[in-house]
């Protein structure tokens, strides 16, 4: 079978991550993939050790944001994607297209329309978030119209059926990690790592992996930091990896809260390079009232190091973040109440080593990519 994915970016972040994870293990399955993009990025070299990858031209998306201009510009988008995606799957006999964004979902939808090919939706998160716009339009706009189903979970099911879409078409697929990319450094490795970054054997380092921007939630661990600071915590330093396009605010931020001389800020890295990374850090938090899931929670759990994150209402964290091996907090109050849990982690390091190992045993025996690719493939097949 032929999958072709189409992700305008290939820049590290969450849902990049989870594609390019799916195309590895359908791969392995023996199916063929394809991928195609605008943007170059760090992982791009990766992606096309499996996937044949192609880049399109097309223009940003909504770069203009008035009257006709605008409306010229999506029409430029949808017009000219449709095009080159149609082109790409008459003349591959593509089997089945996977989208993920609205913008694009729509695109996908008027190649599906025009070629037949079924196209299902990979949703990354939580479209109240990311789209929540979008999420108003969704019905009147008859986006669902040529979408055969929709990959996800449960959280992000029941925003789907406030836009009246059947729950028909909604396909559980559990969460994933690659937990051969993404391990535990020896003792000695990790102590040299952390080493060059200037980080102390003492220290406890806070980490933050991916895109740097206002709807991420990079600026909760930042108001975590600030409270352990306000606590006089000394030993406690923020490992930020990633880049984006407030990556500049970030650093302004930081340095008017009094953080930057405890703050390691690495911009985009390589993508080879992100465990050792990860391994570098002590706790990794993905905070806000109601997290949907995250990579960079589950890329910690497998490198053994304590995901931090909030119990909210939709329960998301807790269908993989498990009391022993992991760390969830109340949706109240839970900057607060993170800092707590860190307070004590403080007072028992010997937590660290138990919750990291348990949870990277978790995550060999629950959390494959491969359970994410068989389910696309049984899908596709009974379009």
């Amino acid at each position: 079978m032929h999958i072709l994915f189409y992700y305008p970016s290939t820049k590290l972040g969450g849902q990049q991550t989870q594609l390019l994870q799916i195309t590895e293990s359908l791969v392995e399955l023996g199916h063929k993939v394809s991928w195609l993009y605008q943007f170059d990025g760090v992982l791009k070299e990766r992606i096309a050790e499996n996937a044949v990858i192609k880049k399109i031209k097309l223009p940003t998306y909504n770069k203009s944001r008035f009257g006709v201009l605008r409306i010229l510009n999506r029409w430029c988008y949808h017009f000219f994607g449709k095009m080159q995606i149609q082109n790409y799957c008459k003349a591959n006999e593509v089997d089945v297209i996977l989208s993920s964004n609205t913008p694009d979902s729509i695109t996908l939808s008027r190649v599906s329309m025009s070629l037949g090919i079924p196209h299902f939706r990979v949703l990354g998160g939580s479209m109240v978030q990311v789209e929540p716009h979008w999420l108003e339009k969704y019905e009147s706009l008859n986006i669902d119209g040529f979408i055969n189903g929709y990959f996800g979970w449960p959280a992000v099911f029941d925003e789907l059926k406030e836009a009246n879409i059947s729950s028909s078409k909604f396909i559980e697929m559990p969460f994933a990690v690659d937990t051969n990319n993404f391990f535990p450094l020896t003792a000695d490795e990790r102590t040299k790592k952390r080493s060059k970054l200037g980080i102390n054997e003492d220290d406890l380092v806070i980490g933050w992996v991916g895109r740097v921007a206002k709807n991420m939630q990079v600026w909760n661990t930042v108001d975590l930091l600030e409270e352990l600071s306000k606590r006089n915590y000394k030993g406690i330093k923020f490992l930020c990896v990633g880049g984006g396009d407030d990556y500049e605010h970030l650093k302004e931020i930081l340095q008017n809260k009094k953080l930057i001389d405890r703050s390691i800020l690495t911009g985009w890295i390589p993508f080879d390079e992100m465990n050792d990374y990860i391994n570098c850090m002590d706790v990794i938090p993905l905070l806000e009232e109601d997290p949907q899931g995250g990579s960079i929670v589950r890329e910690a759990m497998a490198c053994g190091r304590v995901a931090l994150s909030v119990d909210g209402v939709s329960g998301t964290q807790s269908l993989f973040m498990k009391p022993d091996c992991t760390i969830l907090v109340k949706p109240e109050n839970y900057i607060f109440d993170a800092a707590n849990k860190i307070a004590e982690l403080i007072e028992h390091k010997e937590r660290l080593k138990v919750l990291g190992e348990n949870a990277r045993s978790y995550v060999e025996k629950e959390l494959q990519f491969k359970n994410q690719a068989q389910i696309i493939i049984e899908c596709a097949r009974n379009c």
